[in-house]
């Protein structure tokens, strides 16, 4: 027995170490809950091996354990949009201190297990369940969610907790004898638990990374290299791709008599403006200075010079400082050529007038 409580110890606290060092890269919030977690469920299976020195190390270990439960329930709702119910979970938490209290002053230890087994259990089922109502996308997420789920029925079955429940029935031989493979189970789960969390949110921190590489500052949308990789994408047999192109009229007249500053403004409304009219699915882009474009999946010239028109009359009838127009080009054909295009439809609007 000793040995396992050992390596489950030595397990808990090798991962809180794995979500320092998370911390410490990602600055992620959810990884210092965690960490606090599994140092307090590692410090309560000491708490549990110093028992035959004294049984208020149980009690001690129990609520440290509880605490540590909250802190991972914490974190897993900080990593994602999961809508815990706090009120049950806190007053489960309460019930596990209250039933370990009423079981130190009663000198009853089968209270102490049945507070702290079904205080627990419920605790990751209640977690568990939010994690499934915020229908997880990504198969990583949907296996937490089900260790979680295994993790609440192992704790709501446990031979410690039916001895508690049914001392009569359940036999402290019977405990004995499955307490091993138990164990050895529990720390399966818990590396499991883990490790999906840590490739979550590294995923998490990849995505937000390659989001920012692929957001224009100015202007809140996509830039030019977001733009490269849509318009190269393959779209579905049958679509007709098109792309609307938008340039500032005499932008280098309004950035030589107005200043940088009004340049600027006059950039980033222009792209708010380009990013509101866009379809959904389709990407906005800042391709660089004052040139915008939106690559339109499906619908071809028609659904590109609705963009274009819905476009050009919110910037002519925009509140701003000062006038500008902008000059549009509009193709449709197969991706490799709509850039060409549309550049081209774009110079010979310019050359006709502009603002057109």
């Amino acid at each position: 027995m000793e040995w396992i409580t050992f390596a489950t110890a030595a397990v808990n606290l090798t991962v809180a170490f794995m979500f320092l060092g998370a911390r410490m890269f990602t600055r992620q919030s959810s990884f210092v809950s965690f960490t606090v977690a599994y140092a307090l469920f590692a410090g309560g299976v000491g708490f549990f091996s110093l028992k035959e020195h004294s049984d208020g190390f149980v009690y001690i270990g129990n609520v440290t354990m509880l605490i540590g439960t909250l802190a991972a329930a914490l974190g897993l709702s900080q990593r994602a949009p999961w809508l815990v119910a706090w009120r049950p979970v806190l007053a489960l938490a309460m019930w596990g201190l209250l039933g370990n209290a009423a079981s130190a002053i009663l000198d009853d230890p089968y209270l102490r297990l049945v507070a702290l087994y079904t205080s627990l259990g419920f605790i990751y089922l209640l977690v568990a369940h939010a994690g499934h109502r915020a229908k997880a996308r990504f198969v990583v997420e949907r296996l937490l969610v089900v260790t979680l789920y295994v993790v609440a029925f192992m704790l709501l079955s446990n031979p410690r907790l039916l001895v508690g429940i049914m001392p009569e029935l359940v036999s402290m031989e019977l405990v004995h004898l499955t307490w091993p493979a138990y164990a050895v189970v529990w720390i399966v789960l818990s590396q499991l638990v883990a490790g999906t969390t840590i490739a979550l949110s590294m995923r998490d921190v990849i995505v937000k990374a390659r989001k920012e590489a692929e957001t224009d500052v100015l202007t809140g949308i996509a830039n030019r290299r977001a733009f490269d990789r849509h318009i190269t994408r393959s779209g579905r047999k049958g679509d007709r791709p098109a792309l609307v192109m938008v340039d500032i009229d005499h932008f280098k007249q309004i950035n030589d008599n107005l200043g940088h500053e009004e340049g600027d403004r006059c950039i980033a409304m222009g792209g708010q403006i380009v990013g509101k009219f866009a379809p959904d699915g389709c990407c906005a882009a800042r391709l660089g200075g004052e040139e915008f474009a939106v690559i339109i999946n499906d619908g071809g010239r028609d659904t590109a010079s609705t963009v274009a028109r819905a476009i050009h009359h919110a910037i002519r009838l925009s509140e701003r400082p000062f006038d500008f127009t902008v000059s549009i080009g509009i193709a449709e054909g197969p991706r490799d050529v709509l850039y060409t295009r549309a550049a081209q439809a774009l110079y010979a609007d310019k050359s006709e007038g502009r603002n057109r």
